[in-house]
C-alpha cells in the first residue's frame, strides 16, 4: 500500500498493536525522542498533549480494542457454522435417497 492510499481502521490498529508488542520500552522511548525531534515549533505543545491522552481517548481506543475482538470471535463463528452446515448438506445428500 502506498503512502497517498487511506488505510482501513482495523489494519492500521492491527499495526500499530504489532510494532508497539515488538518493542521494548527502551525502543518506544527512542521512538517517541525521534518523533519528537521532528516535531515543527509551533507543533510541539499538541504532541506534548499527545504524550498525556484524555481518560475518555484512552477509553474510547479500549473499546475500540474490545469490539475488533468481538467482531473477530463473530467472523470465527460464522465460518464454524457455514463450515458445520456445508458439513451436514455433504452427509445429507449421502442420506437422501
Amino acid at each position: 500500500m502506498s503512502r497517498g492510499e487511506k488505510l482501513p481502521r482495523k489494519t492500521f490498529w492491527e499495526a500499530v498493536e504489532q510494532r508497539l508488542a515488538s518493542c521494548s520500552t527502551d525502543k518506544l522511548r527512542a521512538i517517541l525522542r525521534a518523533m519528537a525531534q521532528e516535531t515543527l515549533p509551533t507543533e510541539r505543545q499538541a504532541f506534548l498533549d499527545k504524550l498525556q491522552p484524555e481518560a475518555a481517548n484512552v477509553a474510547r481506543v479500549q473499546e475500540v480494542a474490545g469490539q475488533e475482538a468481538f467482531l473477530a470471535d463473530i467472523t470465527d463463528l460464522s465460518d464454524e457454522l457455514q463450515a458445520e452446515m456445508e458439513g451436514a448438506a455433504a452427509i445429507d445428500m449421502f442420506l437422501t435417497p
